[in-house]
């Protein structure tokens, strides 16, 4: 293997293993992104626009991290030159992901020690399974696609996982991460527990799979994460959901209204409460500009979320960049809507009744602007004009109406 390829690679890849830009909270809030399947369709296909998409997305929203759900790359019967071609391009693609990424494998990441190998140099985590800590919240990453072990996970991985749900039982959150679902959609009759006659699509038996089901019951998760399903699947069993976010790029395997659409989630905990913003690219946008003004230069986004039936809530976006020259800055926010909307807006803010419909408009406005929370996260640098700094801004986006973000320079 040619050597500096292989460092060209681990560099272009290790970039995604940086720290967040975005601002560490006093309180310890705490918000992170989960996808997967962002694999292309056969070996030489282009890397899917969803991909691309939800990439971009991931960095308007800033969360703490991201975990990836596995199937980075098609894998299966790829030659080294090949696995080269596709670590490539997605390194190149990711290196711009401004969170830190960690990667579940899949089986199309471990199919073979070919595969393996370079998973692990390119992603530089050196262990298929782990955990780790970021604001006294676990995540756990397992591997359910072992060479020689597809669709267990059992022996010493069980053992480890008893002692890590043992060792942070304490924790605010536990959330856990692998490629194969526990409970399948695809495979309805493999949400009943007992032996079936034939063999498990996800797992290779079922006293495999409970195993595992019943130890992460008995210390009640949080949450368990999975993928290799090209679909959303959310079932909640003893009380803790098992989400399946395979919708990151790759074919689907169901029509649309049985999960079959792209589809990522935003996860939040505030103190020990944990909501799952269930979420479908192409549906917000943000558009920006510089302008000048009496001698001075302002930065202005305006935030368009339509995230209608699917998300109904409030996108945090907290990854919004804007390159201006020195100095100190201050942000403001305001919806950009008619007069008949304004009602409905306050509703999704959950700031106006809609028994205030005969509310003075400039009183709803007020409020509306008020909780839509702008803020400037970071201004550091710019890497590329000694006289520039990159100003990093956020907005809580309600998805009823639009926002305007000014960014505007201080005396």
């Amino acid at each position: 293997m040619d050597s500096k390829r292989i460092v060209f690679f681990i560099v272009v890849l290790s970039l995604m293993l940086q720290p967040a830009l975005r601002a560490e909270t006093e309180d310890d809030d705490l918000l992170f992104g989960v996808f997967g399947d962002t694999r292309v369709a056969y070996q030489g296909a282009p890397i899917p626009v969803a991909f691309r998409r939800i990439l971009t997305e991931i960095n308007l929203i800033n969360p703490d991290l991201v975990v990836h759900t596995g199937d980075l790359v098609y894998g299966y019967g790829d030659s080294e030159k090949q696995l080269k071609v596709e670590y490539s391009s997605i390194g190149k693609l990711m290196s711009s992901v401004v969170p830190k990424i960690y990667f579940v494998p899949g089986n199309h990441d471990f199919q073979t020690p070919l595969t393996t190998r370079y998973f692990k140099e390119m992603t530089g985590q050196k262990e298929a399974y782990f955990s780790f800590d970021y604001k006294d919240v676990t995540f756990i990453i397992l591997n359910t696609d072992a060479p020689g072990r597809v669709g267990e996970i059992d022996g010493e991985q069980l053992k480890w996982l008893e002692n890590e749900l043992e060792m942070k039982k304490d924790s605010r959150a536990v959330f856990v991460f692998m490629h194969r679902p526990l409970f399948s959609f695809l495979i309805p009759d493999a949400d009943q527990k007992g032996d079936l006659a034939e063999p498990m699509y996800n797992f290779v038996s079922e006293k495999a799979r409970w195993s595992v089901i019943d130890l992460l019951t008995r210390y009640k998760v949080t949450a368990v994460f999975a993928g290799h399903e090209h679909l959303y699947y959310r079932t909640d069993y003893e009380g803790i959901p098992f989400i399946t976010l395979g919708g990151g790029g790759a074919t689907f395997s169901v029509p649309p209204d049985k999960g079959g659409f792209f589809n990522y989630m935003i996860v939040s905990i505030k103190d020990k409460e944990v909501e799952f913003d269930l979420m479908e690219p192409y549906h917000f946008s943000v558009e920006t500009r510089t302008y000048q003004k009496d001698g001075k230069t302002y930065g202005e986004a305006l935030v368009h979320n339509i995230h209608g039936e699917v998300f109904e809530g409030v996108i945090p976006l907290h990854g919004i960049k804007f390159t201006l020259p020195k100095g100190n800055y201050t942000v403001k926010g305001e919806s950009v809507v008619s007069p008949r909307q304004m009602v409905k807006a306050g509703e999704s803010l959950g700031i106006v009744e809609k028994s205030a419909e005969e509310a003075k408009e400039k009183e709803i406005q007020a409020l509306i602007a008020e909780n839509l929370k702008p803020s400037i996260h970071k201004i550091e640098p710019n890497k590329e004009d000694n006289e520039m700094v990159d100003v990093w801004v956020g907005v809580d986006a309600p998805g009823t109406f639009s926002v305007r973000l000014r960014v505007i320079p201080e005396p």
